[in-house]
């Protein structure tokens, strides 16, 4: 059986239909009930829905009852999302989400050890951006022979062209506050340290012409690194030549005030025991 936490928002809606279409087992959970009812009858075959809230953590256990596989579409991930990981990696269940908040998947790496106890699969960042980039960095390196324990790659690049009129839903906005916010990570050296988002800018003189970068936080810096042997990655951002200019002394100003503004909003990540993305 498959449960699909957060099914009635945009992502999870469009999780269901697909899923509706194969022969797969699976149920809808959120928090909604009358919500729920309503994706139910809208769906073939009427799946069945149980409740359930990551603000009543009482509620979670339902998600993994007879559940071999959990898809998490619940965001933002930064709030929401740990406690549900967290209670997968305790049952022994694969658990896969869409996010892309950096802070979250870096965070991810703490559950190895209880997962691999339970045999649980923790899959962060399965959305179409990032399981896709990372897909590529690692066919691109295994056909070329690099990435291997003696033959490090010198550096990772993966640029996001942004491109089309279509805007993104409000999760999705939402989500990109929290990681600018959180996502105080890169990979350099061999290693994850603290760096400000946005503060690198970058031209790339390609065969097609000139492209302007600028660094973002993005789930590949911290997947990439997890099963390629390399020593940095890059993740950018197309921008036109005056964003090149401004960005990187506009966005470390909004993380930072996003970061101020998130702590006073979350301070359930200072408390004894939780994991703190301000301290990354």
């Amino acid at each position: 059986m498959i449960t699909l936490f957060g099914a009635t928002g945009h992502t999870g809606q469009l999780v269901a239909r697909v899923l509706s279409t194969t022969k797969l087992p699976f149920r809808i959970a959120g928090r909604s009930e009358e919500k729920l009812r309503r994706l139910s009858a809208d769906l073939p075959g009427n799946p069945h829905w149980i409740c359930a809230d990551v603000t009543q953590p009482a509620t979670l256990a339902a998600l993994f009852k007879d559940s071999q596989a959990l898809i998490n579409c619940a965001g933002p991930y930064t709030d929401l999302g740990e406690r549900v990981m967290a209670q997968a990696a305790m049952s022994g269940c694969v658990y896969l989400d869409v996010t892309n908040e950096l802070g979250y998947i870096y965070k991810a790496r703490g559950y190895h050890e209880m997962a691999r106890r339970t045999g649980a699969t923790i899959l962060p960042a399965c959305g179409f951006e990032v399981a896709l980039s990372d897909s590529a960095a690692a066919t691109i390196a295994s056909n070329a022979k690099l990435g291997k324990q003696d033959q490090p790659i010198d550096e990772v690049n993966i640029f996001y062209n942004l491109g089309g009129e279509k805007s993104a839903s409000r999760g999705t906005r939402r989500s990109v506050i929290r990681s600018i916010a959180t996502s105080w990570i890169a990979y350099r050296n061999g290693e994850w340290v603290g760096e400000i988002p946005g503060h690198q800018a970058h031209k790339f003189d390609l065969p097609t012409g000139s492209l302007y970068g600028l660094s973002i936080p993005s789930g590949e810096t911290a997947t990439i690194p997890t099963h390629l042997n390399t020593l940095q990655v890059n993740v950018w951002l197309a921008v036109n030549r005056a964003q090149h200019f401004w960005g990187p002394i506009i966005v470390p100003i909004l993380a930072r005030a996003s970061r101020s503004i998130l702590r006073q909003a979350n301070s359930q990540y200072s408390q004894p025991g939780k994991l703190n993305p301000h301290r990354i």
